[in-house]
């Protein structure tokens, strides 16, 4: 079971400093700022719409996968449940690239819009996050930023076959968010069992965010 941080309120030591605005943010608002961000990191990671499928993994995972050739169906449900790839199981993963075929067929630009789009979403939910859990804006939107446009990243978003790292970390993030209401929130079971089918799909993506209960 998660346990509760060291404070109910889930923000660290570095909130006892955030009460006073940071300068860089103080005369913008948080939303403005993060939306630049988002689309500094839309207009950088662009091209990929424009790219193919890549000779390596894609095929495995979309091009040639006849799992796959009909989209997302009670078939493809079952085989991705059922299936292990270099003794990873993602049944998550291999369902987004079914739901991918299903509504645009076999077009890379499209593919890649998805893995951008996941991206763009896990940037503003880690500001979010960390906005939650230490009260300071210029800290949250810092490190958005340097998540975002990290050259780390770009495996991440321009490679159609590590969808699972966004699809994990998308569910992750909303799986830490959800933990925290549930610390502020009278509803508290209802948060909880909310961070914990997060925390389950994360997994279903990908097992690297079984790490997060320490985390928390």
């Amino acid at each position: 079971m998660l346990r509760a941080p060291f404070n109910r309120n889930c923000t660290g030591f570095m909130a006892k400093r955030s009460r006073k605005k940071t300068p860089e943010t103080a005369n913008l608002p948080f939303g403005f700022i993060l939306a630049g961000i988002l689309l500094a990191t839309a207009a950088v990671y662009a091209p990929v719409i424009g790219f193919e499928f890549v000779n390596y993994d894609d095929d495995v995972y979309v091009v040639d996968n006849p799992h796959l050739r009909d989209g997302l169906s009670a078939t493809t449900v079952r085989w991705a449940f059922t299936q292990l790839h270099a003794s990873n199981w993602h049944p998550l993963t291999w369902l987004s690239h079914a739901l991918d075929v299903q509504l645009f067929g076999m077009r890379p630009g499209a593919h890649h819009t998805v893995s951008l789009l996941l991206h763009l979403a896990n940037a503003a939910l880690l500001a979010l996050l960390l906005l939650r859990m230490t009260g300071r804006r210029g800290y949250a939107l810092a490190v958005c930023a340097l998540f975002a446009l990290h050259p780390l990243r770009v495996e991440s978003v321009a490679w159609i076959a590590e969808r699972k790292d966004v699809l994990s970390t998308f569910f992750g993030l909303f799986a830490m968010l959800a933990y925290c209401q549930a610390l502020r929130s009278s509803q508290r079971r209802r948060w909880l069992a909310a961070s914990l089918s997060c925390f389950a799909c994360s997994l279903l993506a990908k097992p690297m965010f079984v790490t997060l209960p320490c985390l928390l």
